[in-house]
């Protein structure tokens, strides 16, 4: 796959945007949810987070692996 670096800093910083987003929303709810509902969102969200770290980033950086968001010189 080749994919401009562009197309992949502004997919990666749309990922990490959704994820902070999504990470978010625990916090919102948490006090409308009973303590079962709640452990369900939170692990569901936690897959979620995990998806993304584990099919999504290593697509965009095997090219590109200076825009990892976990380093400093990333997007």
């Amino acid at each position: 796959m080749t994919m401009d670096k562009n197309t992949a800093r502004e997919l990666v910083e749309k990922f990490e945007t959704i994820n902070r987003q999504i990470f978010s929303v625990l916090s919102d709810f948490e006090e409308r949810l009973s303590p079962e509902e709640f452990e369900v969102l939170k692990r569901e969200v936690g897959r979620m987070g995990v998806m993304a770290d584990s099919y999504v980033y290593p697509v965009l950086l095997k090219q590109y692996p200076e825009l990892n968001p976990l380093n400093d010189s990333g997007c």
